[in-house]
């Protein structure tokens, strides 16, 4: 059905994440691009030279926008989990588990629906991973930006859009930091496949 959320897999649930994930990456490429080209010092009869008061300006939002990736969409997500009804978890045998007695079986809670653990996930995940995103290119927008307007040279105006590009790349919608987060909010494990 057209619009439906494919969780049959990681794979397929975190395709539309890493598509924005790429998108963003590759707009702080085009940001990096078009300093690098020198067309805003074009025509310019002095060249730019750093001036500090604002550097410091874009540096203190640089800062607070790098915090903030990290920080606000953790909160974001761990309050969205929270608050979702809990999925259905199923105890079964272990092979894999340590016994305390010899008799007895290791026990591991498995999550019952790993499909409907993924959806429950994954329609709280998108938020989260677009704000940190977005946060991440704030600081890439601050290098164009002061390079744009005349207050960041290129060197300093690459660094800023470098970081911001770096903290996008550590952002990459993995499966198995997918799986983590599940795992370490409902204290379950998916079962293997």
């Amino acid at each position: 059905m057209a619009g439906e959320l494919d969780v049959s897999s990681w794979a397929t649930g975190l395709r539309v994440p890493r598509i924005l994930w790429a998108a963003l990456l590759g707009s702080c490429v085009v940001y990096a691009g078009l300093v690098a080209s020198g067309m805003f010092v074009a025509g310019r009869e002095e060249p730019i030279v750093l001036d500090v008061p604002m550097a410091l300006v874009f540096l203190a939002g640089a800062i607070a926008s790098g915090v903030a990736s990290f920080v606000v969409p953790k909160i974001l997500l761990t309050q969205a989990l929270a608050h979702a009804a809990p999925p259905r978890i199923e105890e079964r045998e272990d092979p894999t588990g340590q016994t305390l007695f010899r008799d007895a079986s290791a026990r591991t809670a498995f999550f019952a629906d790993p499909p409907a653990v993924r959806r429950l996930f994954l329609l709280r995940f998108h938020t989260a991973l677009i704000l940190s995103l977005a946060l991440s290119e704030a600081i890439a927008i601050f290098g164009l930006a002061g390079h744009v307007a005349g207050m960041l040279p290129m060197p300093v105006a690459l660094a800023f859009i470098g970081v911001g590009a770096l903290l996008q790349v550590l952002r990459f919608p993995h499966p198995a930091r997918c799986e983590a987060i599940c795992e370490r909010t409902w204290g379950a494990r998916f079962p293997p496949e």
